[in-house]
């Protein structure tokens, strides 16, 4: 541009020239239709994620009350192991504890592993 106070003609049309030079042409604006559906998407994310806090937090607290509870228990049962211990020999007892064992483990995959794991 000149020293002048204001700019020529020619100096404005040689300024956008250049400006209009070097404003990208492969790096196009994106579609305002699908920023607008971003943004209505991260929206109802947010509301449901707001919506489904009680239930969290509900969860977490179950956790904790079954933790308790099962903590509870185990301490009721080792008080009761050494009687169960002596009738070890009689065969209904092998498979009580089989079967035991296999509802604690399904209970732990199939309810207590995904509230933990929060999916």
């Amino acid at each position: 541009m000149s020293n002048s106070s204001q700019p020529s003609d020619a100096d404005v049309r040689q300024w956008m020239q250049t400006l209009a030079a070097e404003s990208p042409k492969k790096g196009s604006l994106p579609d305002p239709h699908l920023l607008w559906l971003k943004a209505r998407l991260e929206e109802r994310a947010e509301l449901n994620e707001r919506a489904l806090r009680p239930i969290a937090i509900a969860e977490k607290i179950a956790v904790a009350i079954f933790a308790l509870l099962g903590s509870a228990g185990m301490l009721a049962v080792a008080q009761h192991a050494e009687t169960w211990f002596a009738q070890a020999g009689e065969p209904d007892i092998f498979a009580w504890a089989v079967a035991g064992v296999c509802f604690i483990a399904i209970g732990f995959a199939f309810i207590l592993k995904p509230l933990l794991s929060g999916d």
